[in-house]
């Protein structure tokens, strides 16, 4: 029933022998999270909340598989404004949201929420920036990208990053 999905893998390094790995991801209409330290695990997360965030990130991150705009017949689109469209997928616990701006060239600049879940129900604006177009493993893609939350204290980026290659996995998705 749901098709969207997507696994990421990050591994963070805090001292020469010690490294917090991280996964999180989209499958079968629910959003996961889990966390290890030195093979120790400590977070194992699930729930509406999670999901919907989580089905959050794989919106915004639809620059990335720019295919899957045309071809994911789960995405929904409608027009905002001349910059701006919508695009929107249902998840087992509800509709998930993200705005879409494009530049002059039909490029995507920036994707946003005015109210992404964060730390359990509480929503939070979020949002990322996108840059440096160029073809990478033969598909246009953002090269840059800043992801970063909207907090009362102020601006907290918690990702920045340069895509270098890109590669199809059993041609149905990107790595």
């Amino acid at each position: 029933m749901y098709e969207e999905a997507f696994s990421w893998h990050a591994r963070f390094p805090i001292l020469p022998f010690l490294a917090m790995r991280i996964h999180d991801g989209l499958q079968s209409g629910v959003g996961l999270m889990r966390g290890r330290l030195t093979g120790i695990p400590f977070m194992n997360e699930r729930g509406p909340a999670l999901t919907i965030g989580t089905a959050m990130r794989y919106l915004a991150e639809i620059p990335w598989v720019p295919y899957a705009m045309l071809a994911n017949d789960r995405l929904h689109w409608r027009q905002v404004d001349d910059i701006t469209g919508e695009v929107s997928t249902d998840t087992l616990f509800g509709r998930a949201a993200v705005s879409i701006q494009f530049d002059a060239g039909g490029d995507v600049v920036r994707a946003y929420s005015d109210a992404r879940p964060r730390d359990g129900d509480v929503a939070r604006p979020w949002g990322g920036f996108y840059g440096d177009y160029a073809a990478v493993g033969g598909v246009r893609v953002p090269r840059t990208a800043e992801v970063r939350w909207e907090l009362p204290e102020g601006p907290f980026t918690y990702w920045r990053g340069e895509i270098t290659a890109l590669a199809l996995i059993g041609g149905t998705g990107m790595t």
